[in-house]
């Protein structure tokens, strides 16, 4: 815990004293805690005792609780007053628990599929079974002869996790669909995009034996990002982080694609493809920043449903 609170501390004291690339007011007060969209926050004491406890509950990930930490810190709360428990739980055996009862192979997976495109498939796909887990949720499909998987997201790091146990499970390919921020002004608004390389926070290329199957495609209109970049939390997007980021060259970023393609890279069996295909929500440092993100609005549907469409495509021409 030491350790990680002082990464959280250099990373308070860098945001608090810089522009930031997005209205982090706007951003804290949907998040913070009383509007937790995981519902997982507890409150416990009494307002005029002195003392009051928020507590977070349920599976986070080290990403989602560097950011929840990050947010309380820049909230105010002090360092003091933070307590952390189960600290470190075994993911690996929460996602194995969550997919216990999945058939043993799919032809198809599609990481974030349940929660992008789900209400928007088309009559060939036929609903078989769903479940909710602790980590991972999941919808199974039957289309014509081919077996298919949705899953919900896995915020962050837990996502690597999550390709880790389906990773063998895969008998064509394991596909990723989802948001991305742009930092290159060719790509605008709403840009279907395809990254190429893909990177990690600390700048690693992550993209070796499994490319992006989805660019052979040459769609109209869709675009490829050459250089991807994950980060752990939009919190640390500052001004001059971003100026940064486009400095070395970085045409979209995210905060989980780089720990999916971590997990093909690992344990995807050698004749699998990866397919990752992301729409642009937002552009950092622009008026339209992630405070304002909404999957919901009548734009985004529009996205979602052509995010559909192409999906169907690739698992229907295969």
């Amino acid at each position: 815990m030491f350790a990680l609170m002082e990464r959280v501390e250099i990373d308070v004291e860098r945001i608090s004293t810089s522009e930031h690339s997005m209205d982090l007011k706007k951003y804290m007060e949907k998040r913070l805690p009383l509007y937790y969209p995981n519902n997982c926050y507890v409150v416990l004491g009494h307002r005029f005792q002195g003392r009051q406890i928020v507590q977070f509950r349920g599976i986070l990930g080290e990403n989602r609780l560097y950011k929840i930490l990050l947010l309380l810190r820049l909230a105010g709360i002090p360092k003091k007053q933070i307590t952390l428990f189960d600290y470190n739980p075994d993911y690996r055996e929460i996602i194995a628990h969550d997919l216990e009862s999945l058939d043993n192979s799919f032809d198809y997976i599609v990481i974030g599929g349940n929660v992008i495109i789900k209400p928007f498939l088309s009559a060939n796909f036929t609903s078989v079974t769903s479940a909710h887990g602790e980590i991972v949720s999941y919808a199974t499909f039957q289309y014509s002869n081919k077996k298919i998987l949705f899953t919900s997201y896995p915020y962050g790091d837990l996502c690597e996790y999550v390709v880790e146990e389906l990773g063998p499970k895969t008998r064509k390919a394991i596909m990723f669909v989802g948001s991305t921020g742009a930092l290159d002004t060719s790509f605008s608004w709403g840009n279907i995009v395809l990254p190429s390389a893909v990177y990690n926070d600390t700048g690693s290329l992550i993209t070796q034996n499994f490319p992006n199957k989805l660019i052979e495609q040459g769609k109209d209109g869709i675009k490829v990002s050459n250089k991807h970049l994950s980060v752990k939390t939009p919190v640390l997007e500052t001004l001059d982080f971003i100026r940064a980021l486009k400095n070395q060259g970085y045409d979209t970023l995210d905060v989980e694609v780089a720990y999916f393609q971590s997990g093909c890279e690992q344990h995807l069996p050698s004749y699998a493809q990866v397919g990752i295909i992301l729409f642009v929500s937002d552009q950092p440092g622009l008026p339209s920043d992630f405070s304002k993100h909404d999957y919901s609005s009548t734009n985004i549907l529009v996205i979602r449903q052509y995010l559909a469409q192409v999906v169907e495509e690739e698992i229907g021409g295969n």
